[in-house]
C-alpha cells in the first residue's frame, strides 16, 4: 500500500490475485523438494522485486513491502537483505527464527527494541486496530 506522510493511504503497488487450484490439494508434502519458483509463496518474491523497480524509479522515497505470516520465507527475507539502501520489509512472524550470526532469536530481539512506527487502521467493523513495529 502506498501512503503520504501524513498516513493518507494512495493505492496499492502490487496485487495478485489468485485461487489454490483443488486438484493440487495435499501438495504440502512436496514442500521440501520443490524449487520456490513452483511454490505459492513465490507470489511475495515477485511482488517484493517489483517494490524493488518502484524504489529505483523513487530512490528518496522509503517503501515497504508488507506480508502475512506465508511472507516469513528464508528467501524473501535474504532478497531483502541484499541491498540495504533498498526497500524495507515488514512481515508478520509465524516462527521464531534465529538471527544470522548470532545465538539469538527474533521474537526476543523485537522484545528488545523500541517500536519505531505505530499505526491505527479502521476495521471494517469500525474498531482502529493499532499496528505497531521495531527494526531488527
Amino acid at each position: 500500500m502506498v501512503f503520504k506522510r501524513q498516513g493518507t493511504p494512495l493505492g496499492l503497488l502490487d496485487v495478485q490475485c489468485w485461487a489454490r487450484n483443488p486438484r493440487e490439494f495435499g501438495k504440502k508434502k512436496l514442500r521440501h523438494s520443490l524449487p520456490i519458483e513452483q511454490k505459492e509463496s513465490y507470489k511475495w518474491l515477485e511482488s517484493f522485486k517489483k517494490v524493488v523497480q518502484a524504489h529505483k524509479q523513487c530512490p528518496d522515497t522509503v517503501f515497504v513491502s508488507v506480508g502475512d505470516r506465508e511472507a516469513n520465507i528464508y528467501e524473501l527475507l535474504e532478497l531483502a537483505l541484499a541491498d540495504p539502501s533498498g526497500p524495507k520489509l515488514l512481515v508478520r512472524s509465524q516462527h521464531n527464527r534465529r538471527l544470522a550470526k548470532e545465538e539469538a532469536y527474533i521474537w526476543d530481539k523485537i522484545a528488545q527494541q523500541s517500536t519505531v512506527v505505530e499505526m491505527g487502521i479502521r476495521a471494517p467493523d469500525g474498531q482502529t486496530r493499532w499496528l505497531s513495529g521495531s527494526q531488527v
